[in-house]
């Protein structure tokens, strides 16, 4: 017995009460459960909210046709039967998604349990091969969006680059003349425009961390402490509330602390902005094993199944992301809210990627945003 006929609920709408006691005992003897429905109205009932494997429909009904049972209630695989070998009723019903046709004849309950047993098992063909595609379609979206990022990257890297040439050229002059101005009265826009072109370096400076080509220090950290100071500049801003729970006794990750902290802080300012005032955001810290089966929702540079890792969750209740906005959520200077921003993300992506972590992204519109980041255990 396949995967899909083990443990199937059949449900069987026949108005005959002693055919379908006979249909339950066939059933039952391939180790199948049955629902039993007398009339359509009985079935639309039973439907509501429920979907069996397959159904069993009865053509004529005492109240209604099989016809008008799919009209009233959504049945997404179901066997015609009927009293009469009617070629016109077989077609209309398999054009409506029946997946077989039985006639009530004398060799009814003889073929009824392979015929069921050969729709089971096309069922489960049906749903491996939509997993299938569905995983393909996942693996191109993220072959696609990989390519993305490393064209934006080179491109991000490149520009910077130029920038902090021109930048410490600016910076060399800016020094060389502030030192000769006469008088403090000069010095002044001198030391404006120094402290303008040292914004301009920090912009620079966090393109090239979306790339991940800026320096990295390295050493031995606590997640704990580093995520407790990042939420002291966060509590109790803005009317919303922070929930944190750290798991005591975490290993120590390898990384750079500034860094990680521009991580931890990108993350809850995103869910601050989502939230747009009073509400709860969630930070969470755990050692977990990555799922066999990956989670819906966005991944980038997924763990190995099953490898263990350092998490740190950032959950908000907020206005969440639609799917065209996730998709361009890491881009360079993409914002939906104030304008002149949006480098936080994607420089946290880029620091992560440096890092050798995962991120895993679940939202959609009116559910909240949730993060979490999976460290590798060194």
């Amino acid at each position: 017995m396949s995967a899909a006929e083990a443990g199937a609920t059949i449900l069987v709408v026949e108005d005959d009460l002693g055919l379908a006691e006979l249909i339950r005992e066939e059933l039952a003897q391939r180790g199948w459960s049955c629902v039993h429905c007398a009339t359509g109205r009985e079935a639309a009932a039973w439907l509501e909210g429920r979907q069996p494997s397959l159904a069993l429909l009865d053509y004529s009904l005492p109240d209604m046709t099989g016809a008008d049972l799919l009209g009233q209630a959504a049945i997404e695989h179901f066997i015609v039967t009927t009293g009469a070998g009617d070629e016109r009723v077989a077609v209309a019903m398999m054009k409506l998604g029946a997946l077989d046709y039985l006639v009530k004849d004398a060799m009814f309950l003889d073929t009824l349990g392979e015929v069921v047993a050969r729709a089971l098992r096309h069922i489960g063909t049906e749903r491996r091969l939509a997993e299938a595609q569905a995983s393909l379609q996942r693996a191109e979206d993220d072959l696609v969006r990989a390519r993305k990022m490393e064209s934006l990257g080179l491109m991000a890297g490149g520009i910077a680059h130029d920038f902090n040439n021109l930048f410490q050229a600016l910076q060399g002059n800016l020094e060389l003349a502030t030192l000769r101005a006469p008088d403090d009265g000069l010095r002044a826009p001198l030391d404006r425009a120094m402290r303008i072109l040292e914004r301009a370096s920090l912009l620079t400076q966090r393109m090239l961390d979306y790339t991940g080509q800026s320096f990295r220090s390295s050493e031995a950290l606590a997640l704990n402490p580093l995520v407790q100071d990042c939420l002291g500049a966060f509590t109790d801003l803005d009317g919303h509330r922070i929930e944190y729970t750290g798991q005591d006794g975490l290993p120590e990750l390898e990384g750079d602390g500034k860094q990680l902290a521009q991580v931890v802080t990108a993350l809850l300012v995103n869910a601050r902005e989502s939230l747009g005032g009073a509400g709860v955001i969630q930070v969470r810290t755990e050692l977990r094993r990555a799922d066999a089966e990956a989670p819906p929702g966005l991944w980038i540079h997924p763990p190995p199944a099953g490898a263990a890792a350092i998490c740190l969750t950032v959950a908000d209740d907020g206005s969440g992301m639609s799917p065209e906005v996730l998709e361009r959520a890491f881009d360079p200077f993409f914002t939906t809210r104030k304008p002149g921003r949006g480098l936080g993300l994607s420089a946290a992506l880029g620091i992560l990627k440096t890092h050798g972590a995962g991120l895993w992204v679940d939202t959609a519109p009116g559910r909240g945003t949730t993060f979490r980041i999976h460290f590798p255990v060194r």
